[in-house]
Parts: C-alpha cells; sequence; structure tokens
C-alpha cells in the first residue's frame, strides 16, 4: 500500500471523472486533497463526500486557463494546508468534429484549457516546489494525456493534437526540472475510452460523424481493437497516478504512460 499521509495533492478538474476517482484515491491514502474546479457546487459536493469517510479534501475555485487563480491555488495549498507536494494537470475538454466542421474557436477554446492550462500548472508546480519555493521539498506533476495523443482516430484532430502537446510538454518539464535541480518529476497517463461524462459523450457524438452505425457498434469497435477485450475501469487509472506520484516511482521521470489495455502497441 502506496501511503500519502503528510502529502498535499491539487488535483485540476477534481468535480468529476478521473479527477473525483483521482481525489478518492490520494485521499484514501491519506494524502491531503485539495480539489480545484470550475464547478462549484459540483466540486463542494465531491468533496463533502471524501471527508465524510474521514479524510482531508478541501474545495477551491480554479480555472487553470488564469495566471492569477494558480498562484492563489497554490497559495492556498501552502499557506492553509501545509505544503505542495503533487499536482495532477486533469482538466482537460474534448470536441468531436470532422476537419471539415472546424472552427478555429472551438480549437482556441480547447487548447487554453487542455495546453495552456497545464503549462500554467507546470509553471506554478515548479514555482512552489523548488528549492526556496513556498512549499520547497520537490514533489510530482502528473498529467493527463490520452492515447488520442499517441494514436490517430478520426474525429478528433484538436483534441489528439492538444493530447500530443500534454506529452511533449511532460517530457520537457521533465528535462528543464532535472536541468535546474528543481527536485521534481513530470509524468503523464494517457488512458483510452472510459466511463466518464467525456467518455460517454465520445461514444454518443462517433455516429452521428459517420464513425459508426450506433453507438453499439462503436463500443465494439473500440473493444475490438483492446488486446484484453474490455474497457478501462476508473481504478485502473487511478492505480497508475498513485504509482507514478509515489516514492516508488522515484526513478521514472518524462514518461507517458498509456492506461489503454495496450490498444496503442496494437496500431
Amino acid at each position: 500500500m502506496i501511503d500519502y499521509k503528510g502529502k498535499v495533492v491539487l488535483i485540476t478538474g477534481g468535480a468529476r471523472g478521473f479527477g473525483a476517482e483521482f481525489a478518492r484515491g490520494f485521499a484514501g491514502r491519506g494524502a491531503t486533497v485539495v480539489i480545484g474546479d470550475i464547478n462549484t457546487e459540483l466540486g463542494e459536493a465531491t468533496v463533502a463526500e471524501i471527508s465524510r469517510g474521514g479524510s482531508a479534501c478541501h474545495f477551491l475555485s480554479l480555472d487553470v486557463r488564469s495566471d492569477i487563480d494558480w498562484a492563489a491555488a497554490v497559495d492556498y495549498c501552502v499557506s492553509e494546508v501545509g505544503g505542495l507536494d503533487v499536482v495532477i494537470n486533469n482538466a482537460g475538454v474534448e470536441i468531436s468534429e470532422l476537419y471539415i466542421d472546424t472552427t478555429p474557436q472551438a480549437c482556441r477554446d480547447l487548447f487554453d484549457i487542455n495546453l495552456v492550462g497545464t503549462m500554467l500548472g507546470i509553471k506554478h508546480a515548479f514555482l512552489a516546489m523548488q528549492p526556496g519555493g513556498a512549499s520547497g521539498r520537490g514533489g510530482a506533476i502528473l498529467n493527463l494525456a490520452s492515447v488520442a495523443g499517441l494514436s490517430s482516430t478520426p474525429g478528433l484532430a484538436a483534441y489528439s493534437a492538444s493530447k500530443a502537446g500534454v506529452i511533449s510538454l511532460t517530457k520537457l518539464a521533465a528535462t528543464e526540472a532535472g536541468t535546474f535541480d528543481y527536485g521534481v518529476r513530470a509524468n503523464c497517463l494517457c488512458p483510452s475510452l472510459f466511463n466518464t461524462d467525456m467518455g460517454r459523450k465520445l461514444l454518443n457524438d462517433f455516429p452521428g460523424l459517420g464513425l459508426g452505425e450506433s453507438v453499439e457498434a462503436v463500443k465494439e469497435g473500440l473493444i475490438a481493437r483492446i488486446p484484453v477485450g474490455r474497457f478501462g475501469e476508473l481504478s485502473d487509472v487511478v492505480n497508475a497516478a498513485l504509482y507514478l506520484c509515489s516514492e516508488e516511482a522515484s526513478f521514472i521521470n518524462g514518461v507517458a504512460l498509456p492506461v489503454d489495455g495496450g490498444m496503442s502497441g496494437a496500431g
């Protein structure tokens, strides 16, 4: 059992989906969890649920596109909670559209959250975690990419580009942190399709794009591409995150880890 007692973990987009599961997972291992999200009502409900189990969990409003919000979130973690050891850049959005239907503004909005938001998260994690920073005890950054950033799926051009960018940002963050002795590792996860709001939306969108006769047909086609023969469970992603952010993974850095049942390796 990996123990996170005494650690402070900041999770963006933590009100639901992967983010909420990360919050439950890290809190269950003893971490003090801070959920940052723009959905105050749902975020506070998730915090209340986790806190009822006896875990330490807090909510703050955080728009990952805002440099000011990021600075305030990190200040809250350090001054009110006691430090900052792990930052999980989980917040993200997805759009499903063919190239011929792509609109510039939709792409810019997606890149602002998925890419700029992740860059700002890395920036503020470095500032706080490096020697002499507000927390100053090193730590781990975990970015949420996607198997879409490793392979090609029609209808996901902007999303795939953003997640490929997150993989690149992760590798650069690992290299830069080492160059300047920040004491910070950076890795990312590349999940395939999971039973989240975003995953369900994707399944429902594909038939309308001409990428399957029905939602069930899309499901069957995707499962056929996964060597283990099933979709992932949320616990599969949480367990990978718990490992990568722990001391047990102290020599794993700059990695884009597929959590996809072998989908990306099968082509």
